[in-house]
């Protein structure tokens, strides 16, 4: 019997998501919904670059579908997340679901979103896929623990508004220590467009602290490409972890101003790690992803802050931060 999977969001991540269910050697039964036309389009041309057996129906509402679906994926921008989270729980019942990040934009959604989820007893996953890398797995592993430590993630114009939620992740997966607070006083005093339409980006530094007392920072330089790089320094040695072309990670250990340790590891593709997902789900094993709750805490902090600073620069009092 095959298992079901519904993919709502056919832009580019949500395209990305169904090459990787794709890729599933389980046979799967694959609904893919969006409003856009245009959306559907391309989800259609990346879902025939990619050999498969599935039986896959694209359509641009919620009709006909299994009352009981495997794995959901809402891969929306955020501020019709909430809706489209609803409007989904009102059709079928997921086994288990993945949300994409940020998840929502204003506070109260979390609460509502929060309730629903347990109310209907649904396992809920955040994609925060560098929890799923290997290779991050392997570093984590070669902290020390104990010992006072400082991350600092730096790059340019890599979308801090949009994507620092994946770097406050990964700094927490590696620290094992959520974040206690973080400190908004260091960004530029300015917002740009976003590549999303009606969204908006941020540049300059955010700090923080970790429960356990360690450290972070994290930037974003204006009008530079630079790859992030990742430099973690404790009493003993400093790591440099650099991300290249989104493929590949650099690592380099260095004591007494000495490179000690070069490696050079991939990283997977979007398209890569949904399959690993849904093969997972299959096996009823465990996912390596936050699930909600955890995942919830730190995009409130996030969002709090950032709220705060943004209608302070704006002159506003908003209560949903336009960012996706």
């Amino acid at each position: 019997m095959s298992k079901s999977v519904i993919i709502i969001g056919a832009g580019e991540l949500g395209s990305r998501h169904l090459q990787g269910v794709l890729k599933s050697e389980n046979k799967l039964s694959i609904f893919v919904i969006d409003l856009t036309e245009a959306s559907l389009n391309k989800a259609k041309q990346r879902a025939n670059e990619i050999p498969n057996s599935h039986e896959i129906t694209f359509q641009n509402n919620y009709q006909d579908l299994p009352k009981v679906i495997d794995l959901a994926i809402i891969a929306t921008n955020a501020d019709v997340r909430l809706k489209v989270l609803q409007t989904l729980l009102e059709k079928v019942t997921p086994k288990h679901l993945l949300l994409e990040k940020v998840l929502f934009q204003d506070l109260k959604s979390y609460e509502i979103a929060d309730n629903l989820l347990k109310e209907k007893s649904i396992k809920c996953y955040v994609n925060h896929p560098r929890r799923m890398s290997e290779t991050y797995k392997w570093v984590q592993k070669q902290l020390i623990s104990d010992v006072r430590r400082h991350y600092a993630y730096i790059g340019g114009n890599w979308g801090l508004a949009c994507n620092g939620l994946h770097i406050l992740d990964l700094l927490t997966f590696l620290e094992k220590s959520n974040i206690s607070k973080i400190d908004y006083s260091r960004l530029d005093s300015k917002v740009y467009p976003s590549k999303r339409l009606g969204f908006i980006e941020i540049t300059g530094t955010i700090f923080g602290t970790f429960e356990n007392g360690n450290t972070f920072s994290i930037t974003s330089k204006e009008g530079l490409l630079l790859a992030g790089t990742l430099t973690i320094t404790d009493e003993s040695q400093t790591l440099l972890i650099r991300e290249v072309n989104g493929s590949k990670i650099e690592w380099l250990t260095i004591e007494n101003h000495e490179i000690k340790n070069e490696e050079t590891f991939s990283i997977p593709y979007q398209s890569e790690l949904s399959k690993d997902v849904i093969n997972t789900i299959i096996n009823n094993e465990s996912l390596s992803l936050p699930e909600y709750s955890e995942a919830k805490k730190l995009h409130q902090t996030f969002i709090t802050g950032l709220l705060d600073w943004y209608n302070e620069l704006e002159g506003t009092s908003v209560t949903k931060l336009p960012i996706t």
